[in-house]
């Protein structure tokens, strides 16, 4: 039995972002997790629960101020069984309850009003899935689910997936092939649906389906490489729309989006203390859909191991320049800008003591300082320093 339990409390000054001047606006969010799971073991299965509560309330004091509050529950229950050393199978099923409320003070008034009221902005679903698996003795294997999405405002959808892959061992390692064809479906967010001046309860799923072709190249007591062709089609896209005369709505976008790309993955054990892992991302998009995601990405992040239980660990992140998109206020009209590249270096060192039973942690991230943006006019968290520990009782 595992259970967890979170606070976080942001309290955060920031500017007015539309008229670009200074201001004395403050974000204040407080975040309360709580979690449990129960896992019961039986000859050659398991059977297991992942239950969670999450509650949220913001606070925005600015010219224009309101306060958020949202509650989900969520509750995955499933039953993995081994038939025997060549065929297993997960059978599961997925419970999510979300509702969210906000006020905010009309023109005219000194008073908080109701503008998201939580007995209509809910939803629930569930979600019976089924996963099998079948490892073959001459190096065919493969992987193939599906998902019964039950949802309360859009019914029954249907999502599957399919991964073959076919092994085949050299003197050195081996190579694998691989394929695999996923359908995905991704309902509208509350706040999209619901919020008063910009939601639309008319709006549609996005749906997309994603196939992958690639090659993995193993080395034995090394690691592997490998090199992954990918294509997205995405239809039924939800996009923040101008209507005209000032007015915004989120809306479906008629047309199709695709996306396509290269991924590479490195995983090298180099000696016996240093570990490298890395990954590279091309990715190629369409126009429309190019919002904030880079052309080049990249990983790496190489471990140093000098003693049993101690890790160093050095990363580097990359993302290469990215369009953006922001509301002028001197020509009304949003308009495009360039983000520029940035790269993260970050350091993690770790010990553990007391015969492995308590973790010493500690962390800085973004070394040197590195001044960036996600999205345009918003800042970033600058060098950050973690200590923690971890005791298992």
């Amino acid at each position: 039995l595992r259970t967890y339990g979170s606070f976080d409390n942001v309290d955060a000054a920031f500017d007015d972002s539309f008229a670009g001047t200074d201001a004395d606006n403050v974000s204040v969010s407080e975040q309360y997790r709580f979690g449990i799971s129960p896992e019961f073991n039986y000859n050659n299965g398991s059977l297991a629960v992942n239950a969670a509560y999450n509650h949220i309330d913001r606070t925005i004091e600015s010219a224009f101020p309101s306060i958020f509050n949202g509650n989900s529950i969520v509750v995955d229950a499933f039953n993995r069984y081994n038939f025997n050393d060549q065929f297993y199978t997960v059978l599961g099923v997925n419970f999510q309850n979300n509702q969210m409320e906000s006020s905010t003070i009309p023109f005219g008034s000194n008073d908080f009003e109701t503008s998201i009221n939580s007995d209509e902005a809910h939803f629930t679903i569930v979600d019976p899935y089924l996963n099998v698996v079948y490892i073959s003795d001459f190096g065919l294997n493969l992987n193939a689910g599906v998902r019964v999405n039950n949802h309360s405002q859009y019914g029954t959808n249907l999502v599957y997936n399919i991964n073959p892959s076919y092994r085949t061992d050299l003197n050195f390692g081996y190579l694998k092939g691989l394929l695999s064809y996923s359908t995905a479906y991704i309902t509208p967010s509350l706040f999209q649906l619901f919020e008063p001046g910009f939601g639309n309860p008319d709006l549609e799923p996005e749906e997309n389906q994603t196939i992958e072709v690639g090659a993995e190249l193993g080395f034995k007591g090394t690691g592997f490489i490998s090199l992954v062709y990918f294509n997205r089609n995405e239809e039924n896209f939800i996009d923040f729309v101008d209507t005209g005369n000032f007015v915004f709505q989120y809306q479906n976008i008629a047309e199709v989006f695709i996306a396509s790309g290269l991924e590479f993955v490195a995983q090298l054990r180099l000696n016996p203390v240093i570990n490298l892992n890395a990954n590279f991302t091309y990715t190629s998009v369409e126009e429309d859909l190019s919002l904030r995601i880079p052309k080049i990405m990249g990983n790496a992040r190489v471990d140093y191991l000098p003693f049993k239980n101690t890790i160093f660990s050095l990363s580097y992140e990359y993302n290469g320049d990215r369009t953006d998109s922001f509301f002028n206020d001197e020509t009304f009209e949003n308009e495009i800008v360039t983000l520029d590249s940035f790269g993260l270096l970050d350091f993690y060192v770790s010990q553990k003591i007391l015969g492995e039973k308590m973790t010493l942690f500690a962390n800085i991230t973004n070394i040197f300082n590195e001044d960036y943006q996600e999205l345009f006019g918003f800042t970033t968290r600058g060098r950050n320093v973690h200590i923690g520990f971890s005791l298992q009782i």
